[in-house]
């Protein structure tokens, strides 16, 4: 019978399904080799990681093996033998497994701020009427050895925070309490001060930060 299947298939042209679906994504090879001799990762994570798109038109694509190029603020796809590949068309959104095995969602389209173009990608750390959202930028830098003339090419990291009202611009805030009640609105700092004492929320880590946004979104 399974021999039947493969062979009904290989007969319509169609994909062989072997316990998940087969998608097809247009794209282009890399062809350019840019991180060669550089001490550190350009890339969200090592390797391949399991994930989904979003690409304009709202087309949709599961189970792809991808790869964030935080250098470029591109994400790549493993395409035929393997290989990196560029999508035909721009990515609007994407959610690839970390290294706790939860997904990570990505998404751009929030406005232009600075040198971070409307294309450029957050993270998405609160997904409410206010966008909590975390951009991690990577950038090869050249330092010379001590005594040598050659330079190191290093990959040097750096994280920036941000939050988006509904009919506001992109704003950057800090993961601290005096910049979030700034941004919020002096009128109800006293109200949201309170919250934070009786939380007794210090914002060491962005589930603070999120607490005091679904608390001011209830307010």
């Amino acid at each position: 019978m399974r021999l039947f299947f493969t062979l009904s298939c290989y007969l319509l042209g169609l994909p062989f399904l072997s316990g998940q679906v087969v998608e097809h994504v247009n794209g282009t090879v890399v062809t350019e080799k840019q991180y060669t001799d550089i001490q550190g990762n350009p890339y969200l994570f090592n390797g391949w990681r399991k994930g989904e798109v979003t690409l304009t038109g709202n087309e949709k694509f599961t189970g792809l093996n991808l790869k964030y190029d935080q250098v470029n603020d591109e994400v790549l796809y493993e395409g035929k033998g393997g290989n990196d590949y560029h999508f035909a068309k721009q990515v609007v959104a994407f959610s690839i497994v970390a290294d706790d095995g939860e997904s990570a969602s990505y998404r751009n389209g929030f406005g232009a701020y600075e040198k971070l173009g409307n294309n450029a990608f957050y993270q998405v750390l609160y997904d409410g009427k206010v966008k909590f959202l975390r951009k991690e930028v990577k950038t090869i830098v050249e330092r010379i050895v001590y005594g040598s003339a050659n330079a190191n090419k290093l990959v040097q990291r750096s994280e920036r925070y941000f939050i988006k009202l509904e009919g506001k611009t992109l704003a950057e805030v800090k993961r601290d309490r005096k910049s979030l009640l700034a941004f919020l609105g002096p009128e109800k700092s006293g109200d949201l001060g309170a919250f934070i004492d009786r939380e007794k929320l210090k914002f060491k880590s962005d589930e603070d930060v999120i607490k005091l946004l679904q608390y001011f979104e209830g307010m």
